[in-house]
């Protein structure tokens, strides 16, 4: 390893003690009433997994990484906070709630930013490999990117903006995890950036939205503008929904391909992988998050996505004509 590389491994650790939070992931996964990922589960894929390998964009990746310290040092932190504070969880705890305060709990999590609210029962095959969770019931919340700095893309700004929504959306769910538990429920956070189990398909089964040929979740309030986190809890009669009445994108998306032509480094799939335990791969991982690091944390194709520049509703009823489209 060369000097340069050393130097920014080292950044990166301090700025989330690796050793810190797998202890504390591996402290969930050792419990016995933990719920494990399956065989053939997909692999949770972390930014520092990518490499820099032209002398260039190492220093110019480390140069960002260095002025974004603050916010990243406080992510890191907060992502521990998420996985240790399970410790607080009540020994009895309640499993059923009433619609008032769900309807509390609701209001609570819009004052603190929360754009987007949606229940679901764990998908099993949604944990992550050699990662556990606690509990099968989910709050799926979703937090709004701001317009005007992703249609900035790639820029100092829009990086910004993508690194303060992860903050913000962290810090929110940080605080609704501690409102259910005062409230006497037994929760574990899923912070933003560094989850358990992959948030898009826990949003879709959540009936919160559907995914595109990019693999994020477009929603009616803010397309594909937006970024994702969970709260698995132990309540058990959370609303559900039977059918995802947001299925018409997958038809829409397949006529578009908007978002593989904007594509830089053509990590979209023009078809999906379908994995043996049946999740499906939108992307590259490794060649999206090469190039997502290097260039300011990209989101071109959340820029281009034609569900970021018109509305839901106006794309669905000219897609579907007289059909209902969800609003």
């Amino acid at each position: 390893m060369n000097r340069m590389s050393e130097i920014a491994m080292n950044v990166k650790r301090w700025i989330m003690p690796l050793s810190s939070l797998q202890e504390a992931e591996q402290t969930i996964f050792s419990r016995d009433d933990c719920i494990r990922a399956l065989k053939g589960a997909p692999q949770q894929f972390r930014f520092s997994d990518t490499a820099d390998h032209e002398k260039g964009s190492r220093i110019s990746a480390l140069t960002r990484m260095l002025r974004m310290f603050p916010i990243l040092r406080r992510l890191g932190k907060d992502i521990i906070t998420s996985l240790e504070a399970i410790d607080k969880n009540p020994k009895a705890p309640n499993d059923t709630v009433s619609e008032a305060f769900l309807q509390e709990f609701e209001d609570y999590a819009y004052s603190l930013g929360i754009g987007t609210i949606a229940y679901t029962k764990l998908p099993r095959e949604a944990v992550f490999r050699d990662k556990a969770v606690l509990f099968d019931r989910v709050i799926v919340v979703a937090m709004e990117m701001d317009k005007n700095k992703i249609d900035a893309a790639p820029s100092a700004e829009t990086m910004h903006m993508v690194m303060d929504t992860y903050y913000g959306l962290g810090r929110a769910v940080n605080s609704l995890v501690d409102y259910l538990r005062r409230n006497g429920y037994a929760v574990q956070g899923g912070h933003p950036m560094g989850g358990q189990a992959l948030y898009p398909l826990m949003a879709e089964k959540a009936g919160m939205g559907y995914h595109g040929r990019h693999g994020m979740i477009i929603t009616p309030q803010f397309g594909p503008r937006h970024r994702l986190a969970a709260i698995y809890c132990s309540i058990k009669n959370l609303p559900h929904v039977e059918e995802n009445e947001h299925a018409w994108i997958a038809d829409y998306c397949d006529r578009c391909g908007q978002c593989i032509k904007a594509c830089p480094v053509n990590a979209i799939y023009e078809r999906p992988i379908v994995r043996e335990s049946g999740i499906i791969t939108h992307i590259n991982a490794g060649t999206c998050f090469q190039y997502f690091n290097n260039n300011y944390s990209c989101s071109l194709c959340i820029k281009e996505c034609l569900f970021n520049y018109r509305p839901y509703h106006e794309l669905g009823r000219s897609f579907l004509g007289s059909k209902a489209v969800a609003t």
